[in-house]
């Protein structure tokens, strides 16, 4: 086993430039796993901050006595139906905010809602596609 003193200088030289490239590429390795997670967490942050508001609401309203909470619930209107369109009633429990459909949130309702008394006896709608003018 040689000593540190009989290795050539070029050996030393050659041992010094792998240990700095070993480095470097670990601590890239790590910078680039630091950055793909802070990514992940960066993109939930709104979720997060909801249910952390969430949970601090739910911590206040299980301070507040049963007469006062139905109290509150009632003044704000819980127990009215929140209506989906004028001809639709929808269901009670929530507040209705109304977004424009320009808002970036906003995705289109996927659910055909078709007005009028509904029996078994009537026929289908026809729905004619608006990318190519076709009949469903």
């Amino acid at each position: 086993r040689p000593s540190i003193s009989e290795v050539s200088g070029f050996s030393k030289t050659l041992l010094l430039v792998f240990l700095t490239c070993v480095v470097v590429v670990m601590l890239n390795v790590l910078i680039a796993q630091l950055t793909i997670t802070y990514d992940k967490v960066n993109a939930d942050k709104e979720g997060f901050a909801l249910r952390y508001r969430a949970s601090v609401c739910l911590d206040m309203e299980s301070a507040i006595s049963m007469v006062w909470r139905r109290k509150i619930f009632f003044e704000l209107g819980f127990h009215t139906p929140l209506p989906f369109s004028r001809s639709e009633e929808g269901p009670s429990g929530g507040i209705q905010c109304l977004e424009p459909e320009n808002c970036a949130r906003y995705v289109a309702d996927r659910i055909l809602r078709f007005t009028g008394e509904a029996s078994p006896s009537d026929p289908w709608p026809l729905i004619v596609e608006e990318h190519t003018g076709g009949i469903m």
